[in-house]
């Protein structure tokens, strides 16, 4: 479900408390939408282990990479990326310069269509 804010100020304590306890919703663009006191979201914990949404030192889950969702951490994808190995040998038999990972795929959403992105990406559909 997505959701945004529009965040409103007055200048009156007493108008946003009426704005938000007795008439709760306002008209913004021909859409009713509920007034409430600003909330902000806590910041999104992701394990360095397993990319999952839970701190690292609970984690039980295997290891996966936050670049390509293989079985190694991020900071060894350089040297255990298969898919990277092989660009970076073709590259050198051709004396060009080793490509920057094109493969992409999220630990979180790797079944799904839309995973080319890396698992910390703040646009992944399971982060939002």
């Amino acid at each position: 479900k997505y959701t945004s804010s529009v965040v409103v100020s007055f200048e009156k304590e007493e108008d946003a408390r009426y704005m938000t306890e007795e008439r709760q919703n306002v008209l913004l663009y021909w859409v009713s939408c509920i007034m409430k006191e600003f909330t902000d979201k806590p910041p999104v914990i992701q394990c360095e282990g397993c990319q999952g949404f839970h701190r690292k030192a609970v984690c039980k889950m295997a290891v996966k990479c936050q670049l390509c969702a293989e079985d190694h951490h991020k900071n060894e994808h350089g040297e255990k990326c298969m898919r990277c190995m092989q660009a970076r040998a073709e590259a050198a038999d051709k004396g060009e310069t080793a490509p920057v990972c094109t493969h992409r795929r999220c630990a979180n959403c790797k079944d799904s269509k839309h995973a080319n992105h890396a698992a910390n990406d703040h646009q992944c559909p399971v982060r939002i």
